[in-house]
């Protein structure tokens, strides 16, 4: 008999609902969070314009976004970049409201605007 290395383990076949009949699901995929800001602590919506963005970071209400990375990103899981898309809840359906939103990229030590569009989209990253 040969011995099976942690590497080659595969589960049990099963219906994958883990019922106790040998089943296996995996764990559901991380959803990649940033917190954006704006001035309205109870909705998450964009600003009018790229300053107002920039003044709302640690000054008025944060929020938790979620992203969707373009597969061409190559920034890093828990960073925004052109051609992202943002949404307002981690199962990923609601998408972000267009205007401007305030971002605190602490790897850089830099506050940037991002500007999404009204598909959700990231068009613009612009440093404060």
């Amino acid at each position: 008999m040969m011995a099976v290395g942690m590497g080659d383990y595969t589960p049990p076949a099963g219906d994958g609902d883990d019922g106790g009949d040998g089943g296996y699901t995996p764990p559901p995929a991380a959803v990649d969070s940033i917190t954006v800001w704006n001035n309205d602590m109870m909705v998450f919506s964009g600003e009018s314009t790229e300053l107002a963005a920039c003044n709302n970071i640690n000054m008025n209400s944060s929020h938790m976004g979620y992203l969707q990375k373009d597969p061409m990103n190559m920034g890093g899981t828990m960073v925004p970049e052109v051609n992202d898309y943002l949404y307002t809840n981690e199962v990923q359906t609601d998408l972000a409201p267009s205007g401007w939103y305030g971002y605190e990229d602490t790897a850089n030590m830099q506050n940037k605007a991002l500007e999404v569009d009204m598909y959700g989209q990231i068009t613009t990253l612009n440093n404060c």
